[in-house]
């Protein structure tokens, strides 16, 4: 698995999110004002035939294909708010979403929180511990 790592963070937005819609080719990610992806993502990407027609498929939803990119947004959202609460609060269970596109390359990518070191209201006190804690348990592993 590969994990983006930009170098320098200025608070919470520094555009991971956009670099991996640029890879996809599509907008599909979560967005609004301040923490945006509050439980990590594993996107795996599949490289299709050209002529067939890309798909997403999430693991929690087995067997259910996702044509329409903004119903993949939606769809991000709603389990993230299943787990976290419509809040600024962050869960290191992660949602897995398969992206089967031929205009993709096979790889696997992990969307984290972007780094902070402010606590904005909302959120737990400990969440600037949290979430490096949360990057940390993934970049530290081998395979990274």
């Amino acid at each position: 698995m590969n994990v983006l790592r930009p170098e320098t963070f200025k608070g919470q937005s520094s555009g991971k999110s956009s670099v991996l819609e640029s890879v996809v080719g599509r907008d599909f990610l979560p967005r609004g004002s301040g923490i945006d992806t509050r439980r990590p993502l594993v996107l795996q990407l599949h490289k299709i035939e050209d002529g067939q027609t890309e798909y997403a498929e999430f693991l929690h939803a087995p067997r259910k294909k996702y044509t329409d990119f903004a119903a993949v947004r939606k769809e991000i959202q709603d389990e993230t708010d299943r787990i976290t609460g419509k809040s600024k609060q962050i869960s290191n269970i992660p949602i897995h979403l398969s992206i089967y596109s031929p205009n993709v390359v096979n790889l696997t990518v992990i969307d984290l929180p972007g780094l902070t070191k402010v606590v904005v209201e909302g959120q737990p006190e400990t969440i600037v511990e949290d979430i490096e804690n949360m990057v940390r348990s993934y970049v530290e592993k081998v395979s990274t």
